[in-house]
């Protein structure tokens, strides 16, 4: 299979954000909605930090749905 200009321009931004720095991912990040910061993410990762009272909330939800 030939390497086609679209390959070209995903491995060139795949390069370009691992050599970011973590201030300069952040800005990249800023401009992304919460939907696409989260996508690709475990669940687990996405409840990370949330504060103790919203997850005892998603518990109660949880449990009201089962």
């Amino acid at each position: 299979m030939a390497y086609t200009m679209q390959d070209f321009i995903r491995d060139t931004n795949r390069l370009f954000i691992e050599n970011l720095t973590p201030e300069q991912r952040r800005e990249v990040a800023s401009h992304l909605t919460p939907e696409e910061r989260l996508r690709g993410l475990p669940p687990e990762d996405r409840l990370l930090g949330l504060p103790p009272a919203e997850l005892q909330r998603l518990r109660e939800l949880l449990n009201r749905l089962n």
